[in-house]
């Protein structure tokens, strides 16, 4: 995780910005619909809202390393098998509500 955070971090700055947050994301995460899909610039905005906690338009390190915790966390194993927890709306990304997000998750999956 932290080799593609380097790999992603074009500049050398030790921040991502949301150009290279992308990279990173599609790096690390090669199958999911983000990396696969061309997604709207709106969804990927509430991804890098998600890491991005100060708000300042850069991912640091520990930003991504907390946000990769906080998700570890989310998951339970059980007999083997893993299982996510369900979204509440608490958990949902700074910036919109439960609502919102709802809408657009679903839209995001019947395009």
């Amino acid at each position: 995780m932290r080799r593609y955070f380097r790999l992603s971090d074009i500049d050398r700055d030790s921040y991502l910005n949301f150009n290279e947050f992308q990279v990173y994301y599609k790096r690390l995460r090669p199958n999911t619909v983000f990396a696969r899909r061309s997604m709207p610039r709106r969804l990927w905005m509430i991804a890098f809202r998600a890491y991005d906690k100060d708000q300042d338009g850069y991912c640091s390190w520990d930003e991504v390393w907390k946000r990769a915790m906080i998700s570890k966390r989310r998951t339970s194993k059980s007999k083997g098998k893993t299982r996510a927890r369900s979204v509440t709306p608490s958990t949902v990304t700074v910036g919109m509500d439960y609502a919102e997000y709802s809408r657009v998750v679903k839209k995001m999956f019947t395009e």
